[in-house]
């Protein structure tokens, strides 16, 4: 399985498109507002060539995007492309202030490449590393799962025996629940992306369980969609590009679609 890589359709106008096809990564076409490039639930990249770096310490935008770019996840890095075209005349002290700004005062690392094809294989590398990583954690998960597993099945076979002595079924039954209500936070813990002086996102469980019940709407793009558009009903009334602009794919987005107007209709035909 290769990692997948999430695209800002903007992106994939130029030569990135042509690298990026060529090397052993799935990208995934999507409409990002902050950044370039996101790689799983923590990365996300915003890409800029050694021109558009002046062009945007000069009108003042950069500081703008820096804070914008610490805001949209965990892990954010500014990827500079060498650009020997460009025509800007700025001082380079002026250039190595701003990013010893961002890399110092807001903790955003700084990353070069020498052109399309050299990013193409940085990111990939990224991607690469962020896979390994996941499956880690999965395989962590698992191996819990597979001991609360065991757990249980050990006392199953004196689980209805217990049930016969006064008191004990209670016991049990609290026993299980407080199981249930570990794995719940567990998996919620690993899903929920931490932003650092972001407002958290409050939600009931069940609203969450019933997104997550979608084909291709799993936790992680749940949440998404909550903090985007603040309720399950805006969610539920969203448009294909609205739900494109909360992060979906465009197929993710027609799929949800259909599939709330098909339920639709077949409430209505009985």
């Amino acid at each position: 399985m290769k990692p997948i890589i999430r695209i800002d359709h903007r992106e994939m106008q130029g030569s990135l498109a042509r690298s990026l096809n060529d090397s052993d990564v799935e990208v995934e076409l999507v409409r990002l507002n902050v950044g370039d490039i996101e790689i799983g639930d923590r990365i996300v990249i915003e890409r800029k060539s050694y021109g558009d770096l002046c062009r945007s310490v000069i009108d003042g935008r950069l500081f703008k995007q820096a804070n914008l770019l610490k805001s949209a996840g965990p892990c954010p890095i500014l990827l500079i492309e060498e650009d020997q075209n460009h025509t800007e005349n700025i001082h380079s002290n002026a250039i190595k202030g701003a990013l010893a700004s961002i890399a110092v005062d807001l903790s955003i690392p700084i990353l070069h490449s020498r052109d399309s094809k050299d990013t193409a294989a940085l990111i990939e590398l990224i991607a690469n590393r962020e896979y390994k990583r996941q499956q880690r954690m999965m395989n962590i998960i698992r191996n819990r799962f597979s001991k609360m597993e065991e757990k249980a099945r050990v006392g199953e076979s004196t689980r209805y025996a217990a049930f016969q002595r006064q008191g004990e079924g209670k016991q049990i039954l609290d026993a299980e629940q407080k199981c249930l209500d570990e794995v719940q936070e567990m998996l919620v813990d690993f899903e929920r992306i931490q932003v650092e002086g972001s407002k958290p996102i409050s939600f009931e469980p069940t609203v969450l369980a019933i997104l997550s019940s979608f084909p291709g709407i799993g936790p992680k793009l749940s949440m998404r969609l909550l903090q985007h558009f603040g309720s399950l009903q805006n969610i539920m009334n969203a448009k294909e590009d609205d739900l494109q602009d909360a992060g979906l794919s465009p197929s993710r987005s027609l799929q949800f679609r259909r599939l709330l107007t098909d339920n639709c209709e077949d409430i209505g035909a009985t």
